[in-house]
């Protein structure tokens, strides 16, 4: 939970969501429908708009104190974009920062930054191909990415940043970073005025992968509750064109 509607000067919306995840089997070539409920525990009307996003991968960090400390870093693709989200324990406005997102797009480890060439800087076991550096002060946020280039970082492009409170947000086109959506990656950022380093994860790396094949729809997508109301929005889950394995999504 990133914000907290009971915070806000009354009248004001209360949402609640049940449940808050599903975890549901699907036979090969069949379809399942799930209901997921928005409640409006408030006293004024709550307006809702859900977002579904292809899950490549979470990973939870554990409190180590200092300005820049990652609660949760996570990726969406919303393609043809991918998106780096990072949760942090404290809020990070009024702040100054900066960090390093890792991407290997080849998965192999001898090509590109490692961390024998940067040491300390999060690169942990991978071969980083690209570079996402992002940087963040009062009244701004931007971020950069990088090309590795025969020893050195190319820029490729710049970026816009979201900063609120404690979330932090970066969307970029997959396609500037040449790759299918299979992207091995590490992160490292530290905060002012401490400069404590925050290696997320400590050990290892973390794998993404976007699946173009649309299996997840909702419905509806948007609307309005009255106060002590709710309204159901039905998942159908289509594995028709899937292949047997396991499929994450992300509801927003």
């Amino acid at each position: 939970t990133w914000v907290n509607f009971t915070q806000q000067s009354p009248p004001s919306p209360d949402i609640q969501v049940d449940p808050e995840s599903f975890n549901i089997t699907v036979p090969i070539g069949e379809i399942r429908i799930e209901t997921l409920t928005i409640a409006n525990l408030g006293n004024a009307l709550l307006e809702f708009e859900i977002e579904d996003h292809s899950l490549g991968m979470v990973i939870e960090d554990p409190s180590e104190s200092g300005t820049f400390d990652v609660k949760k870093f996570f990726i969406t693709f919303t393609l043809p974009n991918i998106n780096f989200n990072i949760e942090t324990y404290t809020s990070l406005e009024g702040t100054e920062g900066w960090g390093y997102f890792w991407l290997d797009t080849d998965q192999n480890p001898s090509t590109g930054a490692t961390e024998e060439w940067w040491p300390g800087y999060g690169l942990n076991d991978i071969g980083a191909d690209y570079v996402l550096y992002f940087y963040f002060y009062e009244g701004g946020a931007w971020a950069d990415l990088y090309k590795w280039n025969r020893g050195y970082f190319e820029w490729i492009s710049g970026y816009p940043v979201s900063l609120e409170r404690n979330l932090l947000k970066i969307s970029i086109p997959l396609s500037d970073i040449e790759d299918d959506g299979v992207i091995d990656v590490t992160f490292a950022g530290e905060g002012y005025p401490d400069w404590q380093r925050d290696i997320v994860p400590d050990v290892g790396h973390g794998t993404t992968k976007a699946n173009e094949i649309d299996w997840l729809s909702l419905n509806p997508e948007y609307g309005t509750i009255e106060p002590d109301n709710q309204m159901s929005v039905t998942l159908t889950i289509d594995a028709t064109n899937l292949n047997l394995g396991e499929y994450h999504r992300y509801i927003v």
